[in-house]
Parts: structure tokens; C-alpha cells; sequence
């Protein structure tokens, strides 16, 4: 079964990329936990997906123009505080896999650093579309976890995932074909899906071998992989 990543903790139920978010997915039993890394003003490393605040708070604003103090007085949604990752690093050490997008270049250094005081290197994985970030991690510590996220479905993709060393490479649900799933797995890539909430589509592309599935409502998804009956998306808050 592939292991169902919750993406963004649970935003089916709680606000994205929060602590409350992170820890409502854990409760779900989500066996791995996705959040987005970026850097503010003054260094420091927080989870927001968007370069702007405006999406998830109630601000305005690049991230890379607020300082973290700035940051903290933002509501990401339900009076949540934007968290940093030294924070979601600790929640979730020893419950789940952490996974990891860097959403900027040159920031896996400082990650690893926090991932290494404050949670656990080694139930880790490092993502991000910025191919040379990757390479660059995986050529400095070959022995972390990492993958290369791709909007295109080509075997030129999990070429260059293969080449920069990483053990991942991610693709969107709705182009994966298990052509590219078997190419993968024989370039010994380990293939990940994303963002699925629907647990009919979540069945259909479990079975063409991929190894994680990342979804919005991890229960959902769980429950659906494991022969439980259909849920619908969205779904009831919890």
C-alpha cells in the first residue's frame, strides 16, 4: 500500500500548513506529514506555501519581506500562528515521516540543520520542483532521502531525478501511467502522486505501484487504500 502523505497536515479540515493542521493529521494516523519551507526577512525558516501571506492569513506581503516577529502577528486561519519549521520539525518527530518542500534555492542547509536539532534526519524526506536544490543536497549528503517534484509526465523527468541522485520522483495524479511508474521503479526511483482526495481515484492510482499518495484529507485516502468503504470529498469536519 502506498504510504498516504498528508499535504499541508489536513486542509480538508484544519488551515493549511498550521500546527493545528500538522497535529490534526497526526491524530488521523497520517503516516507521513507534508509541509512547505520558506525564509523570512530576518533567517528565519517557516512553513507557507505561497511566496505571499494573503492566500492563508489575514496580511499582506512576501514572506521574504516580513520579519519572523511580523510573521507571528498574521492569523493563518482559526487564530493559528504561521509555525516554523523548528516547531512543526518537533511536533512531529517519531510519529511520522517528514516531508519537506523547499520552496526556495538555497535553503536545504538550514532545513537539515533544524530537521537535525529539532526533529529526526532520518524519517525525513526533502521535495522541491528546483531541481538543482535537490542535486545539490543529494552531492553534499548522499545518504539523506529526497525527490524531484515534476509538472510534466516524461521518462526525460525521471532521467534527471536519477542524475541529481534523488530517491523520489513526483508527478501529478492525472498524467501518471504505469509505463512511468515501471520506469521509474527500474531507474530505482520510488514515485509519488499528488494531490488526490478522492479515495476512487486514490484506488486507481495506488494500482499502477506508486509508493505515496499525497492528499488534503489523509483519513479519506487511509481508510479507502485499506478496503474500507467510499468516503466523499470534501469531507465532514472532524
Amino acid at each position: 500500500m502506498p504510504i498516504v502523505i498528508a499535504h499541508r497536515g489536513a486542509p480538508a479540515y484544519e488551515p493549511e500548513n498550521t500546527l493545528r493542521a500538522v497535529r490534526h493529521a497526526l491524530n488521523l494516523g497520517a503516516p507521513a506529514i507534508e509541509v512547505d519551507v520558506r525564509r523570512v526577512k530576518d533567517r528565519e525558516l517557516v512553513i507557507m506555501h505561497d511566496e505571499t501571506v494573503s492566500r492563508t492569513t489575514d496580511g499582506t506581503g512576501r514572506v521574504a519581506d516580513l520579519s519572523l516577529e511580523e510573521l507571528r502577528q498574521l492569523d493563518a486561519g482559526l487564530g493559528e500562528r504561521v509555525p516554523t519549521l523548528r516547531e512543526i520539525a518537533s511536533a512531529v518527530r517519531d510519529r511520522a515521516l517528514l516531508v519537506i518542500e523547499i520552496k526556495e534555492r538555497g535553503l536545504w542547509r538550514d532545513a537539515l540543520d533544524v530537521v537535525s536539532k529539532s526533529g529526526d534526519p532520518q524519517r525525513t524526506l526533502f521535495v522541491s520542483f528546483l531541481a538543482d536544490e535537490i542535486k545539490d543536497l543529494m552531492t553534499s549528503r548522499p545518504e539523506m532521502r529526497a525527490g524531484i517534484l515534476f509538472h510534466g509526465f516524461s521518462e526525460s523527468a525521471i532521467g534527471k531525478a536519477a542524475e541529481a541522485g534523488a530517491s523520489v520522483a513526483g508527478f501529478r495524479h492525472d498524467g501518471l501511467t504505469e509505463h512511468l511508474v515501471d520506469t521509474a521503479h527500474r531507474s530505482n526511483l520510488e514515485v509519488l502522486a499528488w494531490t488526490i482526495d478522492d479515495p476512487g481515484r486514490a484506488r486507481q492510482v495506488a494500482a499502477l505501484g506508486v509508493d505515496y499518495i499525497a492528499s488534503n484529507a489523509p483519513d479519506l485516502i487511509l481508510a479507502a487504500l485499506s478496503g474500507s468503504e467510499d468516503s466523499s470529498f470534501p469531507p465532514s469536519a472532524q
